[in-house]
């Protein structure tokens, strides 16, 4: 399967479980974890948002559901919630509530 054919799987797998209507979107991202020492920076890609909630690609595999981050994107940065996340591959698609 290409990276091309997974990624048009995975948007339709999404659309069946969503709530909210998306929209695409494009942008960096930058998710801050916390951690006890401060924050760790990951970089990454926006894939699309909605009133609630958005969704990246990035090369950190360790996000758990539940987990909070500060994400800044191009609209600003916000606490958000991480509601699933997967690996394919070299990379991770992560779903976020925003709070």
């Amino acid at each position: 399967m290409t990276e091309s054919e997974l990624h048009r799987k995975i948007a339709q797998l999404d659309i069946e479980r969503r709530r909210e209507p998306r929209f695409v979107a494009e942008g960096e991202v930058v998710l801050s974890v916390v951690r006890p020492s401060g924050f760790d920076e990951v970089r990454g890609k926006l894939v699309d948002t909605s009133l609630h909630g958005l969704r990246t690609r990035h090369p950190h595999a360790g996000l758990d559901r539940g987990q909070l981050l500060l994400v800044t994107y191009p609209w600003g940065t916000v606490i958000a919630e991480v509601e699933w996340s997967t690996p394919h591959g070299k990379f991770t698609e992560t779903g976020f509530r925003l709070l």
